[in-house]
C-alpha cells in the first residue's frame, strides 16, 4: 500500500497547536487548584479560631496575601491561555491543509500513482489470463470440431448396433463440464468474501503461493 503522505500531514498539522493550548490550559487548572486549596485553608483557620478562641490573625493575614497572589496568578494564566488559543487559531489557519486539498490529492496524483504502480500490473495479468483462457476455450472447440465427423460416424454406427443386451451409446470426446471454467458464482464469491473458491490456490504477482 502506497503511503498517503498528505493525509499524514493533515492529521499531524494540529498537533503542535494542540500542545500549545494544552500547556496553557494546564496552567489555568494549576492556578485554579492552588486558589481553591488556599480558600479551603482559610476556612479551616476561621473554624479553628472560632472553636478554640485563639487569635490566628497572623496566619489569616498570610493566607489572605497568598489568596490575593493566587487570584493574580489565575487571572494571568487565563489571559495567557486566551492569547495562546488566539495564536493557535490564527497560525493553524495559515497554509492549512483542507479537506478539499485532501480530496484533490486523492483524485489526482495519489490515485494516479496507485493505479500506475499497483493496478496496472493486476490489469496486465488479468488481460494475459483472459487471453489465455479464451484461447483455451477456442482450442477446446477446435478439438471438438476435429473429431466431430468421426464422432458422428461412430455414433450412427452405434445406434444401428442393437443387440440383445441393449444399446451401447457412443460418448463424446469431451463436453464443457470437463473444463475448469470461471463462473459468475466464482466471481461473486471472490468479490464478496475476498477469498478464492475451494480448490483454487492463492498466488502472488510473482507466481508464488501465498
Amino acid at each position: 500500500m502506497i503511503k498517503f503522505e498528505l493525509r499524514e500531514k493533515y492529521d499531524a498539522q494540529d498537533a503542535r497547536f494542540s500542545e500549545i493550548r494544552t500547556r496553557y490550559e494546564q496552567k489555568v487548572k494549576d492556578a485554579g487548584t492552588r486558589l481553591a486549596d488556599l480558600k479551603a485553608e482559610q476556612e479551616a483557620l476561621l473554624r479553628q479560631e472560632f472553636s478554640t478562641g485563639k487569635d490566628l490573625s497572623a496566619d489569616k493575614e498570610r493566607i489572605r496575601a497568598s489568596i490575593e497572589e493566587a487570584v493574580r496568578a489565575l487571572t494571568s494564566a487565563e489571559a495567557e491561555s486566551r492569547q495562546a488559543n488566539d495564536y493557535a487559531r490564527t497560525a493553524s489557519g495559515e497554509g492549512r491543509i483542507s479537506v478539499r486539498d485532501l480530496t484533490k490529492e486523492w483524485n489526482g496524483p495519489y490515485r494516479d500513482q496507485v493505479r500506475e504502480k499497483e493496478l496496472r500490473p493486476i490489469a496486465d495479468r488479468m488481460a494475459a489470463a483472459r487471453e489465455a483462457y479464451l484461447n483455451s476455450v477456442l482450442d477446446y472447440y477446435d478439438l471438438i470440431d476435429d473429431y466431430s465427423d468421426l464422432y458422428r460416424v461412430v455414433r450412427e454406427n452405434a445406434s444401428q448396433d442393437r443387440q440383445a443386451d441393449g444399446y451401447l451409446y457412443a460418448r463424446e470426446i469431451a463436453t464443457l463440464i470437463d473444463l475448469p471454467r470461471i463462473t459468475d458464482d466464482d466471481l461473486s464469491y471472490t468479490s464478496t468474501r475476498r477469498q478464492l473458491p475451494v480448490g483454487v490456490n492463492r498466488i502472488s504477482s510473482g507466481g508464488k503461493s501465498k
